[in-house]
């Protein structure tokens, strides 16, 4: 008998024929006691059901909350993580985990992103102002990562300055220092810096680029110089630091930002002309779609992957 009950189904074998016993010596019908032992199989089944499905759906809930948690305790820094990309990349690395460090030329900015980032992620955000440009910025924010962290997982090269919309013939000098400098150079200081900590943990490199330099953008020659030049500088680093186990890579993004919000509103009729030259119909999320693409490259699942340039931009980056 003991073992006849230790299956669900046997158990219901059993409920159902003591209740049938019980009925019968009470004196109901044969038809009642039949009906009423029916009843009671079949809201055991699904009282059964209804617990496994609702105990399956909980498993997949907490498989998903480990899931976004992919860089838990590593430490990213992010440059220009105070505003427009920069702060939807902290919001993606924050929600997957990480403890931050950002970087930008603007105290209070980085400070209110500060507290948003730690107020709503419950993670840890060191905020340091650093003109990437300035190579003893640059040696600042990574000493004091160390002394504050203690390692450095990821760096996340965002930020740059330019004066787009000016044409190659009207290009000052001054014009195109401030490309190269802002992005090239504080690009290849900060991985220079990181990368003996890069190394003892096994760590990545996120880079950004542009569509600017891959299909020669009006209006953009400092910028697209710059931004190429950050694409030969990460292929180069992907090559040297693969035996280090260190995963270099670009992204090239098409976000919307506060300024492309601003452009929007003030030129309703060209923003829809861009639209309609992106196959998705839409600019990109800078926490949602670039956030993403970027937590995934720094995650193990994208570790291997090194030495590429991801487009993010709808469908209008097509390339071979």
């Amino acid at each position: 008998m003991v073992k006849y009950l230790r299956s669900a189904n046997n158990k219901t074998c059993f409920i159902s024929f003591t209740i049938r016993f019980i009925l019968k010596h009470l004196s109901y019908s044969s038809n009642k006691i039949n009906v009423f032992g029916n009843i009671i199989i079949a809201y055991y089944w699904t009282t059964l059901i209804n617990t496994s499905n609702i105990s399956n759906k909980l498993a997949i809930t907490n498989q998903r909350r480990d899931n976004m948690k992919t860089l838990q305790n590593k430490v990213a820094i992010i440059t220009g993580g105070g505003r427009g990309i920069g702060f939807g990349l902290a919001k993606a690395f924050a929600k997957a985990g990480a403890n931050l460090v950002i970087t930008g030329r603007n105290r209070n900015t980085l400070h209110n992103a500060k507290e948003k980032l730690e107020s709503q992620y419950q993670i840890n955000v060191l905020c340091i102002p650093a003109d990437g440009a300035n190579e003893d910025d640059v040696n600042n924010v990574i000493n004091k990562t160390i002394k504050y962290y203690g390692k450095i997982n990821i760096v996340v090269n965002n930020a740059q300055a330019s004066k787009s919309g000016v044409m190659l013939k009207d290009h000052t000098k001054e014009d195109f220092d401030l490309a190269i400098n802002s992005g090239l150079y504080a690009t290849f200081f900060y991985m220079r810096a990181a990368y003996p900590y890069l190394k003892e943990s096994h760590g990545s490199v996120i880079n950004f680029a542009s569509g600017a330099g891959l299909f020669g953008k009006l209006g953009q020659s400092s910028y697209a110089a710059a931004k190429e030049g950050i694409r030969g500088l990460s292929r180069v680093a992907a090559a040297e630091w693969g035996p280090d186990n260190i995963n270099v890579n670009v992204i090239c993004p098409l976000a919307m930002t506060e300024g492309l919000t601003k452009w929007k509103e003030e030129y309703p009729d060209l923003y829809e002309k861009t639209i309609q030259g992106i196959p998705m119909q839409r600019f990109a999320d800078p926490e949602n779609d670039i956030g993403s693409a970027a937590v995934f490259f720094a995650s193990e699942a994208g570790h291997y992957i090194t030495g590429e340039t991801m487009t993010i931009q709808g469908g209008s980056g097509l390339r071979p």
